[in-house]
Parts: structure tokens; C-alpha cells; sequence
């Protein structure tokens, strides 16, 4: 099994939710930004059609791009969570069936879907209060796409695998799991 941890969000990985349930930490990307880019993986908004016409969630996973590795397709993904104060770990789904999008997939993906990414643009700034240093970085993403994607992996949808809320003890091995990172376990 693959591990890895999203950014929190309160509004179910819909669209991104402000600092609430987020690290206070100014050295982390949530303490300093106010989002993280995980924060739209479940949006109905980033479901695009692929080359034969499946319909395919597209989003971001920080772990997968930092320490991925092609064997680590060939199982499932579950996504964790931690939410703040507190550290509370938090399961939230396993993606059964997952790839990893390339560089070139993702620059078209942004290419090809210019309103969307104008909508997610607008939603950082709404959610972090117009921080503009959290605006730069959605831009930095959205257009330098050597190492800054805004998507790098997809998946067929799967509202009905979805697991909210399981609030997980700390004895459980993913309380030991901090980073963005792929955990392989």
C-alpha cells in the first residue's frame, strides 16, 4: 500500500478552504501560503475527458512529486490528512486505480483549460484573503511547469470509495507520517 498526506480542507477537497484545521507553523507551505495545492483533488470541476473519452479526476498530491516511483502504480493510494490544533490524523480515501501525470500532461491540462485555472486563481485569493504571496504561488505553479505542477496525478472518479472522517488513534503506524511524501508500507 501507498501513503501519502494531503494538505487539510474543510470543504472535502473541493475547492481550497482558508487556514482553518491547517499547520500554524510559518515554515510549512500551509502556515505560509494558506493552502496547499491538494486541496481541489475531489473538485467535480477537474473532471476531464482523456484521449478515449473516460472521464478522469485530475489533481495534485504533494508526495507523488517528490519521491515517486513507476512501480508505485500497481497500488492503491490512501490519502491522510492532518488537521490542526491538535495533529489529529485523518484518513481520507484510497484511490484504487491512479497515474501519475507528466510534466507535458499537466502544461496541456492548464493549456487547454484556461477558465479553470482562472477559477482555481480566484479561489486561492478567496481563501487566503487575497495573500499575495499565496497568488504568486498558484502563478509560479501555473506557469513555470518544470517542477511546479498543478496537476500531477489522475484517476477514475470515485465519490462511492470516499471515506470521511476516520479519525485515526496514535498508535496507528500513519500517526509517524508527517511529510508530503509517498510512504510505502
Amino acid at each position: 500500500m501507498i501513503y501519502s498526506r494531503l494538505s487539510h480542507n474543510n470543504n472535502n477537497w473541493q475547492l481550497p478552504s482558508g487556514i482553518i484545521g491547517k499547520s500554524p507553523s510559518i515554515t510549512t507551505h500551509e502556515g505560509i501560503y494558506g493552502f496547499g495545492f491538494e486541496e481541489w483533488l475531489f473538485s467535480q470541476n477537474h473532471v476531464i475527458s482523456d484521449k478515449n473519452g473516460n472521464k478522469i479526476q485530475i489533481g495534485y498530491i504533494g508526495g507523488i512529486h517528490r519521491n515517486y516511483q513507476v512501480q508505485d502504480e500497481q497500488q492503491p493510494l490512501t490519502l491522510f490528512t492532518i488537521m490542526y490544533p491538535g495533529a489529529i490524523r485523518i484518513i481520507v480515501g484510497t484511490i484504487p486505480k491512479w497515474q501519475k501525470i507528466s510534466q507535458y500532461e499537466s502544461s496541456q491540462i492548464v493549456n487547454n483549460n484556461p477558465i479553470l485555472i482562472q477559477e482555481m486563481r480566484r479561489q486561492v485569493a478567496e481563501a487566503t484573503n487575497n495573500n499575495i504571496e499565496a497568488i504568486g504561488k498558484f502563478d509560479l505553479h501555473q506557469a513555470h511547469q518544470n517542477g511546479f505542477q498543478l496537476f500531477n496525478v489522475k484517476f477514475e472518479t470515485f465519490d462511492d470509495l470516499y471515506i470521511h472522517n476516520v479519525v485515526l488513534n496514535y498508535g496507528h503506524f500513519i500517526t509517524r507520517f508527517y511529510r508530503f511524501w509517498l510512504y510505502r508500507r
